[in-house]
């Protein structure tokens, strides 16, 4: 996205969906928020300050309900990464594209992390 030099995490996901975008570019936050189809508004709550275990605990959660809940594995990569456990974060991001190949979020987190 060119918003961060390579060597600095992630302090809001970066993201490349469409939701991604409107809530990184502060344009219409509730309502892409509202019409998302899972409860991303708790990841990003509990990602913006800094309460990585709590989404770790929601991934966990929401994955014993849904386990092809890609998302999920998905927030649970970042909030790894920001504990500093990357072999985590990989295994987040792997498992994601592992439900789904086309998943651009998580291709993105594996290239941000450097693995791809």
């Amino acid at each position: 996205m060119g918003l961060l030099a390579a060597s600095d995490p992630p302090a809001v996901v970066p993201s490349r969906a469409p939701l991604g975008r409107l809530v990184h570019a502060g344009l219409g936050d509730w309502l892409a928020l509202a019409l998302h189809p899972l409860p991303v508004w708790a990841y990003i709550a509990y990602f913006n300050r800094g309460q990585f275990q709590g989404v770790i605990d929601l991934a966990t959660a929401t994955q014993y309900r849904t386990p092809k809940a890609e998302e999920s594995l998905l927030w649970r990569g970042w909030a790894r990464y920001r504990l500093g456990d990357l072999s985590g974060a990989v295994e987040g991001f792997q498992a994601a594209l592992a439900i789904n190949p086309n998943y651009l979020d998580a291709q993105y987190a594996l290239e941000y992390v450097g693995v791809r």
